[in-house]
């Protein structure tokens, strides 16, 4: 039976030798094995858990299940704020969202610029 737990932004599973274990962490990329703990450094994602949750002797702490929610939190935030940024790219002939603190006229990448601010931090 193997564990497999967190640490350091990275899931870590130690536990004996099992060859059905074994080539499943071995097809995971960017795995690595520390011979000095003698554990294997795996990937925080979600393939990692979805991998290991398929195999019976492999117990899954909470604090891993943990660190990769929170990887999947953090790549919804990106994915929102990449929609922002490409929406507010798109428009052509964009005007401030609200007024812009300055007295001059802005250029256009200061007026998209203002408006990916406010949407993302809600100012709007």
């Amino acid at each position: 039976m193997g564990i497999l737990s967190a640490r350091d932004n990275s899931l870590i599973y130690k536990g004996q030798y099992d060859p059905y274990v074994y080539k499943a962490i071995k097809a995971i990329p960017g795995r690595r094995w520390d011979p000095d703990r003698k554990e294997w450094l795996l990937p925080a994602v979600p393939d990692v858990i979805n991998t290991l949750q398929n195999i019976a002797d492999v117990r899954i702490t909470d604090d891993a299940m943990a660190m990769v929610s929170l990887q999947l939190d953090e790549e919804s935030r990106r994915r929102r704020t990449e929609e922002i940024v490409r929406s507010v790219k798109e428009q052509e002939h964009s005007k401030p969202i609200k007024p812009m603190p300055i007295k001059l006229k802005p250029f256009a990448h200061q007026v998209k610029g203002f408006n990916v601010c406010i949407t993302l931090f809600g100012w709007d």
